[in-house]
């Protein structure tokens, strides 16, 4: 049978296509399955040569943004007796404590307080050796005076020293914090004094030490 072209167009419109066939995913793009090899990327050196030279040129560029390095200023203009270009030394608050006698593992007491010292001091002598602050019945002693020796007989009191289940409980800087505390409180309240010449006459075993 013989279609006309008109037939012949309808039937080529009707006619269906065939679908073709989704393909299947290779490479990066294909679905991993435990046990594939993971793909890696190849990495080629080309030219080392140059890329070594193309960076050396940024380099050179880069730097050549900043100006040479300038000579320093002139110094302060400070007289001969004045060391030339140097302040003058100005002494340690500690110096006039050298001499003093080191504390000694026999226990030998140590030499009383000198009239006027400092809470600087009393700080820094506290902190000697590593020390965190004198042992528990020794720093109650210490508690005691300043409750019994005028100064701490009236006013707000710092909290009591450290000891018992308190002691057990509290890491060493807090029990160094702790006796700061007493020491600052003892300052503003007249009793330094007393606190010094408690703690010259500590021997070192007396004191609570970092890590024991």
């Amino acid at each position: 049978m013989v279609l006309k072209p008109v037939e012949r167009y309808i039937y080529w419109l009707m006619k269906p296509t065939p679908k073709k066939s989704p393909a299947k995913p290779t490479g990066l793009d294909a679905p991993y399955v435990p046990g594939d090899p993971i793909p890696t990327p190849d990495v080629v050196e080309k030219s080392s040569d140059t890329t070594w030279a193309l960076w050396n040129e940024e380099v050179a560029t880069h730097e050549a943004r900043f100006a040479d390095t300038q000579p320093p200023s002139t110094l302060m203009n400070l007289s001969a007796s004045e060391g030339g270009g140097h302040a003058p030394t100005v002494p340690s608050p500690l110096s006039s404590r050298r001499g003093e006698a080191d504390p000694t593992a026999t226990g030998a007491g140590r030499p009383p307080a000198k009239p006027g010292a400092s809470l600087d001091e009393l700080i820094t002598e506290s902190r000697k050796n590593n020390r965190v602050c004198p042992k528990p019945e020794r720093w109650q002693q210490l508690f005691n005076l300043l409750l019994e020796g005028g100064p701490g007989a009236s006013g707000k009191m710092p909290s009591p020293p450290l000891i018992g289940h308190a002691w057990l409980a509290t890491p060493s800087l807090s029990k160094r914090m702790s006796f700061r505390d007493h020491i600052e409180w003892a300052a503003s309240h007249g009793g330094l004094e007393i606190t010094a010449s408690f703690l010259k006459q500590l021997r070192e075993d007396e004191w609570y030490h970092m890590g024991e």
